[in-house]
């Protein structure tokens, strides 16, 4: 066996449902032993705050850091047969993380887990032109330095989907990869949890439709970045839409909530709508359409091919700019336009998203989601081909 030990870096709360998204589970099931590290009280104390994990760290072997010195302890001391499955993005706030892997002669590797596609340069401009800060600027600076300066330890593989070129050297010049780094095609981890789940029963028996919550004005990556969209404001905006949708068209809208929602518990949004969470590959797969605005269930959508209603509101638009470019960039390479949920609407202008162009979704899985797509939702899991790695 190559690597005994595989640990789970994070700069955000690790949740149970990542190691199913992460294959870990298969590992696990197989005699591999899983460990984690939890980095969000120094590299995202916003998430650290606002996430309760949703299980308990001790019976997983979660170590959680509150320091660099514990964070420096743990590597010192992590098993050479341990490969590091790295979820911390390289950037000047994260690069003690990778020093520390260097000075151990630890093994990592990346997955590829966002799905976008492709952005323009004035994309790029307007994005980081409106959320300037100095936390923006630094980390421009940081990707116009050479890495080799640092001489910091390089990913030994990339497990990637799709095979647009693009999308791969931004990665490479964002992380820490070089010439050395072995691209590993697999497909994204929706995609995965697609062929897992496509012979599942139905969760809800009658007809309906879904809604991709993202969560936006509570999402602690974009509150650690600055940018608050106001709750009421949004939730009003999509509530009224929900409602819309469900009297025009005689179906009742779902929730697929996000991992990071509290809505079940609070009940202070989406009130007089179902909500489930946890579920969201499986309410795509049986959904009449789905009501989207961005989010990695792209490759669910895509693969299941629904329809989709690509969404944004007023307050997407003025406060999350970059937001709202992606949701413009998805719908436009799929073929659609852009509902704004905050202006008026009538059911001939949503009848518009209520088919597809089968021919973009081909392309779009082959370009992002899964290389060798044939037509059918199946391959090999994520799990299983990290297996094989490891028994290589």
């Amino acid at each position: 066996m190559r690597y005994e030990e595989i640990c789970l870096i994070m700069e955000t709360p690790i949740l149970a449902r990542l190691y199913r998204r992460f294959g870990l589970d298969i590992l696990e099931e197989n005699g591999i032993r899983i460990t984690g590290l939890d980095c969000s009280p120094i590299l995202a104390p916003v998430a650290y705050e606002k996430t309760k994990p949703d299980i308990d760290y001790s019976k997983k072997n979660i170590k959680l850091a509150f320091s660099k010195d514990e964070i420096s302890y743990y590597f010192n001391h992590m098993p050479k047969s341990t490969l590091i499955l790295n979820v911390v993005n390289y950037r000047p706030e994260s690069r003690f993380i990778y020093k520390a892997i260097t000075k151990n002669h630890l093994a990592f590797f990346y997955m590829m887990i966002n799905v976008d596609a492709k952005r323009s340069f004035a994309d790029r401009g307007k994005a980081y032109l409106h959320d300037l800060s100095l936390k923006r600027i630094l980390y421009s600076l940081n990707l116009r330095i050479p890495k080799g300066i640092f001489r910091y330890r390089s990913a030994e593989f990339v497990m990637g989907g799709g095979f647009d070129e693009a999308y791969k050297k931004l990665f490479w010049k964002t992380q820490m990869c070089n010439r050395n780094t072995k691209l590993m095609y697999a497909h994204t981890n929706d995609y995965d949890e697609c062929i897992r789940i496509q012979n599942e029963p139905r969760l809800i028996a009658e007809d309906y439709c879904v809604f991709i919550d993202e969560c936006f004005p509570f999402h602690p990556d974009l509150l650690g970045n600055g940018i608050e969209l106001n709750p009421q404001l949004y939730y009003t905006d999509m509530e009224r839409f929900f409602r819309f949708i469900e009297n025009e068209f005689n179906l009742q809208v779902i929730i697929a909530a996000h991992p990071r929602s509290t809505y079940i518990e609070k009940k202070e949004y989406f009130q007089g709508f179902r909500i489930i969470k946890g579920k969201t590959c499986l309410l795509i797969r049986d959904a009449k359409f789905v009501i989207y605005h961005k989010s990695n269930s792209i490759s669910s959508i895509v693969a299941f091919r629904k329809p989709i209603i690509f969404s944004t509101n007023n307050e997407i638009e003025m406060k999350f700019i970059e937001g709202a470019l992606t949701i413009r960039r998805m719908a436009k390479t799929l073929g659609k336009p852009v509902l704004n949920v905050s202006n008026l609407y009538n059911k001939k202008m949503i009848e518009v998203f209520l088919s597809i162009d089968n021919d973009k979704y081909t392309d779009f899985m082959t370009q992002y989601i899964c290389k060798d797509y044939n037509g059918k939702v199946e391959g090999k899991l994520i799990g299983n081909i990290l297996l094989d790695y490891l028994k290589d």
